[in-house]
């Protein structure tokens, strides 16, 4: 090995070392999320576009 290669593969491990504690020790607030009542999941609504079915191509295409 060079000897780059083992000071890359120390500094990586210390990085993760420093990330697994970050992530071990976060505590997210709980969000204020709020149920969906019947009359609002009845009052949804969408709309579909009409797309092509087909792609029109040349024939001089070499993609085609």
């Amino acid at each position: 090995m060079k000897k780059n290669d083992k000071l890359i593969v120390v500094l990586g491990v210390i990085i993760l070392i420093i990330s697994s504690i970050g992530i071990f020790t976060f505590h997210q607030e709980p969000q204020g999320a709020q149920a969906a009542e019947l009359d609002e999941v009845l009052e949804i609504t969408g709309t579909l576009t009409n797309n092509p079915d087909s792609i029109v191509v040349s024939d001089t295409s070499p993609f085609y």
